[in-house]
């Protein structure tokens, strides 16, 4: 398993990786997608999954370059799915597994 906490120069920012049984998400991404990508793959995961836990109005996220790096789906947090799906209806809220991990979102 894998959790690595990433902190992102000059700001104050942190976003995580999160791993196991060859599957990994990441929490909280950063523009700079490339640290997620290699690490990931040193670990010998692949990235299924992107979570955006809220808004950051002082913070571009990184969640759409990593998905288009990855071919992970990205996830929003209930109240921002709720709103996203009003304003983008093909915005889903689905539910993932994650090796022993299960959540509904």
């Amino acid at each position: 398993m894998l959790l690595e906490k990433i902190k992102t120069p000059g700001l104050s920012h942190l976003s995580y990786l999160v791993g196991s049984g060859g599957q990994a998400a990441v929490i909280d991404p950063r523009r700079d997608c490339a640290i997620y990508v290699e690490k990931a793959r040193a670990a010998g995961l692949e990235i299924t999954h992107i979570f955006e836990t809220h808004r950051n109005e002082d913070l571009v996220s990184g969640a759409p370059i990593l998905a288009a790096m990855t071919g992970a789906t990205v996830l929003h947090g209930l109240i921002q799915s709720n709103l996203l799906s009003t304003l983008r209806p093909h915005v889903m809220v689905i539910a993932f597994q994650l090796a022993n991990w299960k959540s509904t979102s």
